[in-house]
């Protein structure tokens, strides 16, 4: 099975400190790993596409 999640905040103003995004990744790869799964690829990007 290939998955793909994507996460985007409400506000188009910076919400996330660069701690915050590390965090995330963090917590993001240890779920992956709780579930037997591998995290590809993490992107965080600070501006709205």
């Amino acid at each position: 099975m290939h998955v793909h999640l994507v996460f985007v905040t409400k506000f188009r103003h910076k919400v996330f400190t660069d701690a915050h995004v590390r965090r995330m990744e963090e917590i993001m790869r240890s779920v992956c790993t709780d579930f037997e799964c591998k995290l590809v690829e993490f992107r965080f990007a600070s501006s709205p596409a």
